[in-house]
C-alpha cells in the first residue's frame, strides 16, 4: 500500500481543482488547458509517492517517468504527452480546439485522475458537474 506524502496530497488536491477549473471554463481553450494540467498533476502525484531518486542528469517528463513505475499507465502517458505538445500551441494562441475536443480531454483527464487515485488507494472529492 502506498503512503501519501504531503507533496502527493497537494498534487492530487490541485489536480482536482484543475478539473473543477476545466468544468467551469468559459472557453474550449481554457477547458483543454485546465484538463491537461489536471492530468499532469495527477501523474506527478503518483511520482511523488512511488518514484525513487535517480542520479541521472537527463531531464525526463512526467509522461516519460510514470510508465517506469506504473507500466499500466503507459498508453495514457503517451496520449497526454502528445496532448501536451498541442497544449503549448493552444496556450500561446497558435492553435484552437473546439468544444468537443475540450470535453473529450476533460473526460480523459478525469478518468486518468480516477485511475491514479485507485492506484494510490485514495478517495477523491466529488468534482463539479459541467
Amino acid at each position: 500500500m502506498s503512503v501519501l506524502t504531503p507533496a502527493s496530497r497537494d498534487l492530487l488536491r490541485t489536480a482536482v481543482l484543475s478539473l473543477d477549473d476545466a468544468y467551469q471554463a468559459d472557453t474550449p481553450q481554457q477547458r483543454y488547458i485546465a484538463s491537461h494540467i489536471a492530468a499532469l498533476r495527477a501523474g506527478a502525484a503518483l511520482l511523488a509517492v512511488r518514484a525513487k531518486p535517480s542520479r541521472s542528469s537527463r531531464i525526463r517528463s512526467v509522461w516519460q517517468m510514470v510508465p517506469t513505475i506504473a507500466p499500466e499507465m503507459g498508453e495514457w502517458c503517451a496520449y497526454f504527452d502528445a496532448i501536451g505538445k498541442r497544449r503549448v500551441f493552444v496556450e500561446i494562441g497558435r492553435d484552437q480546439v473546439n468544444q468537443r475536443q475540450a470535453d473529450d480531454l476533460l473526460r480523459d483527464a478525469e478518468a486518468f485522475l480516477d485511475q491514479i487515485a485507485r492506484i494510490l488507494n485514495v478517495t477523491l472529492p466529488i468534482r463539479m458537474a459541467g
